[in-house]
């Protein structure tokens, strides 16, 4: 008859050999989702390398486990949980990836076309008050109008093919807000006057905000 004790030992080491086989299959499933993602370009180098560091932490909690030859349900536990957050991430970077690349219909895009030209118009317009009024330097002036020549190619670059990606748009729109940001910390720099809050563009019809994590 088999020793309780014998039992115990045996069913610990059956239930670690699952532990660990299952562990390190999904380890194995991440390492290529993530090198798909970033063969497919989904995955920014930037984000590659941060989902990169987060994969040897995980094989390195799989070794710790491991270094005593069994792993037991803490370290199980905690192993599928690192992985999971490491699967969410993954998932939701290829997902924002995808809804970047996707293009705005044709009613969206004349709205954020001539959402640009009226920025870039607002920006000229603040830019003359701001140079009639003295509070903004010649200096001052150049930078502002390098700034909005820089929003201007990229706004041409992206309607090199014209379609204008989700993502694209955000592109521009970021663009715009540093040269209208320019425009403000030029005029109301001085000390004791403050920079009245200005309100964001409203996005064009059908166009969703990304969520992406840098």
């Amino acid at each position: 008859m088999i020793g309780l004790s014998t039992a115990i030992s045996t069913g610990t080491s059956l239930a670690s050999s699952v532990f660990s086989g299952i562990a390190k299959h999904r380890q194995q499933n991440q390492d290529e989702r993530l090198a798909q993602g970033t063969q497919s370009g989904q995955l920014s180098p930037a984000e590659q390398a941060r989902l990169t560091r987060a994969d040897s932490r995980n094989d390195a909690r799989i070794n710790q486990a491991m270094a005593d030859g069994t792993m037991d349900v803490g370290e199980f536990t905690r192993i599928m949980q690192a992985q999971s957050a490491e699967s969410d991430r993954i998932a939701k970077l290829k997902n924002d990836a995808d809804n970047a690349a996707k293009p705005l219909d044709a009613q969206a895009q004349s709205v954020a076309l001539e959402a640009f030209q009226k920025r870039q118009e607002s920006i000229d317009a603040r830019l003359q008050k701001g140079v009639e009024s003295g509070k903004i330097t010649s200096d001052e002036k150049t930078a502002v109008e390098k700034a909005q020549a820089e929003a201007q190619s990229l706004i041409d670059k992206v309607m090199g093919d014209n379609v204008l990606t989700r993502g694209e748009f955000g592109q521009v729109m970021g663009s715009l807000d540093v040269a209208s940001r320019q425009v403000a910390s030029s005029r109301y720099g001085q000390a004791g006057v403050s920079a009245p809050s200005v309100a964001a563009s409203p996005p064009p019809a059908n166009y969703k905000p990304l969520n992406v994590t840098v």
